[in-house]
């Protein structure tokens, strides 16, 4: 039986730090690794955070048709216009669980391709105050101040209140105890 849990949250949520503690030290599932054109950062691993490609590369990808789910995001690094991509293929096998983190539109994405083909498609959304956020950004030394306030903006539209109600089967808070945000999430896993 095929389960796939998807994380979504806005950014500084500890989506990431979330999904690497259930893949990698409670070995509750596998990670889905998907493909990006963004700069790898320190600590990351590409083939295990993403697959770390050129936008050329991507976008060949994308004409091939070769994603069940993509996003173009457009960003601001050193105060200058970016675009990165994010896709995922479907390469999972059967009789495994799997995790993911996607946005609001890859997670319905990822729910309206897998529903007919696995047996449990499970969105999970992580819950974190701007404030909070916005350390955990600072922290990992890639914060832009215009670039995070548009961030927030649109996280404000992206992920309203009542959108995430109706779309998400659970919704954890992850403001101050990350192991309680954990035990929530592998409880999860382990009760599905």
């Amino acid at each position: 039986m095929k389960k796939i849990y998807v994380l979504s949250g806005p950014s500084g949520t500890g989506k990431d730090s979330i999904l690497n503690a259930i893949v990698d030290d409670l070995h509750l599932a596998q990670r889905i690794v998907s493909f990006s054109s963004r700069p790898i950062r320190d600590g990351e691993i590409d083939g295990v955070t993403y697959h770390f490609i050129s936008s050329d590369e991507f976008i060949s990808m994308l004409e091939r048709g070769e994603f069940i789910q993509h996003r173009i995001y457009k960003t601001l690094v050193g105060g200058f216009p970016d675009t990165w991509y994010y896709g995922m293929k479907d390469n999972l096998e059967d009789n495994e669980k799997y995790i993911v983190i996607v946005d609001f539109d890859g997670m319905r994405a990822i729910r309206d391709y897998f529903t007919p083909k696995c047996d449990l498609v499970i969105p999970i959304f992580i819950h974190t105050d701007d404030d909070i956020r916005r350390e955990r950004v600072r922290s990992r030394g890639d914060y832009d101040k215009e670039e995070w306030n548009r961030r927030l903006e649109s996280d404000k539209e992206v992920f309203k209140l009542e959108k995430v109600q109706k779309e998400y089967s659970y919704i954890v808070d992850n403001n101050q105890n990350f192991y309680k945000s954990l035990f929530d999430v592998a409880k999860i896993i382990q009760n599905t």
